[in-house]
């Protein structure tokens, strides 16, 4: 079991570290102010801020990004109850 709460970690940082990546250089496509702001703050941004939040590209990002912390945090669960 802990190793299936190791691997869901490490599952869950990189998915949500490729798709941060991803939303800041879109972001900066966008506007320069709107990728500073998902550099700096997270791309939690993308999601308050309308302009990124209906560009057709970003929201599968979004999604993969909210996928791989829901995937962290589980895992981060996973690993104390065993423990």
């Amino acid at each position: 079991m802990e190793t299936i709460g190791k691997l869901l970690l490490f599952g869950g940082i990189f998915i949500a570290v490729a798709a941060q990546l991803y939303i800041i250089v879109y972001s900066f496509k966008v506007r320069v102010t709107a990728g500073v702001f998902c550099l700096f703050i997270s791309p939690i941004y993308a999601f308050i801020n309308e302009e990124l939040r209906t560009h057709e590209k970003i929201k599968p990002a979004l999604k993969m990004w909210a996928f791989g912390m829901f995937l962290f945090l589980g895992s981060v669960f996973l690993l104390t109850a065993v423990s």
